[in-house]
């Protein structure tokens, strides 16, 4: 195929892939997911805060670790939820707030729900009701992603410090995977986004197939957050637009991106999905993919050639050799037999 072939081709690509993210209006099902989940954020770090009455940390270190987390000026609002969280007693009002704080929260995995159901071209047929638990199990699932995440970048040296002290013959291992921290990050975010893309929205796909737009989606998450970290640390004007308000706007522009690129990966899924589209962008990106297939296809079949000529030599061996066998027996038989009349 001509270079420039290959480019008009691969242009044209991109240019369907666009006009179906702007056809299925990817950024205000992003901009609606953040400002739900922007919503929930409260009710979510309400359920977060309650379950960490259970764990082994003081109410001043949860405050110190939220008041680094959150960049705007909210730390006087934080210590008060805290201190509310933990100064509550009664397992029937923890209970009831730990249920109402995840149904108010689970509204932002709906809108996801909405928004990749309209990427991949499905009518929701699902109870309301149904969609609703659907969700409040994957804010759950998403309370687990926050918690490892937690675990492994605020919380990781003072366990990994805390575990060698109780166990030490665990250094080796736990070194290597403090070590590696970035890795399991990325990998269990692409875990996270292929469970998503196989099970929130309404219909049937294989796992396999949706690591592509999960990788996707991992690899935005990470660019979006380290531009976002590498303009707070370089440009402050933004506070000068926006005042006390300035870490809301960057924390909703960041879920904003972040949501849209969860929604840019469905895509990729569903285009390459497509086998045609699929078929062509090998080709345009592997000029020479056809005929390595044609080759293999015939290293292949000259392969089977082969073994069976082999199946049918070696099965003509065995039958010369038992017809061989047959007879020397015969010819032992005749010579026995003469013996016997010459005696």
């Amino acid at each position: 195929m001509p270079a420039r072939k290959r480019v008009k081709d691969l242009y044209e690509l991109v240019m369907d892939f666009l006009k179906k993210c702007s056809d299925d209006h990817v950024g205000a099902f992003g901009a609606m997911s953040a400002f739900f989940i922007l919503l929930s954020i409260f009710p979510f770090m309400i359920f977060l805060l309650t379950l960490t009455r259970y764990i082994p940390f003081s109410k001043d270190d949860i405050i110190v670790i939220l008041t680094r987390m959150i960049s705007f000026e909210e730390g006087s609002l934080i210590k008060s939820i805290v201190n509310e969280i933990y100064h509550k007693t009664g397992t029937t009002v923890s209970a009831i707030s730990i249920i109402a704080a995840l149904w108010s929260s689970s509204r932002g995995v709906y809108s996801i729900v909405i928004g990749l159901n309209s990427v991949y071209d499905i009518d929701e047929n699902r109870n309301y009701f149904v969609i609703r638990l659907f969700s409040l199990v994957y804010t759950l699932l998403f309370a687990l992603m926050i918690s490892v995440m937690l675990v492994m970048w605020v919380f990781g040296n003072s366990l990994y410090r805390y575990v060698c002290w109780k166990f030490p013959f665990v250094i080796p291992i736990l070194g290597y995977f403090m070590h590696q921290r970035i890795l399991f990050s990325l990998v269990f975010l692409t875990l996270l986004f292929m469970i998503i893309y196989k099970w929130i929205p309404n219909r049937t796909s294989s796992f396999r197939g949706q690591f592509p737009g999960a990788l996707i989606a991992t690899l935005g998450w990470v660019a979006v957050s380290v531009g976002c970290s590498i303009y707070m640390d370089n440009f402050t004007n933004f506070s000068y637009i926006y005042g006390s308000m300035a870490g809301i706007m960057i924390l909703l522009l960041w879920l904003y991106f972040c949501m849209s690129m969860v929604f840019y990966g469905a895509e990729v899924n569903y285009f390459l999905e497509n086998k045609d589209n699929y078929h062509l962008l090998i080709r345009t990106l592997r000029p020479n993919w056809r005929r390595q297939q044609r080759a293999q296809t015939e290293r292949m079949r000259q392969k089977s050639k082969s073994e069976r000529a082999d199946r049918k030599n070696n099965k003509n061996n065995n039958k010369n050799d038992s017809k061989n066998d047959k007879e020397v027996q015969m010819e032992e038989d005749d010579n026995s037999k003469e013996k016997n009349r010459k005696l």
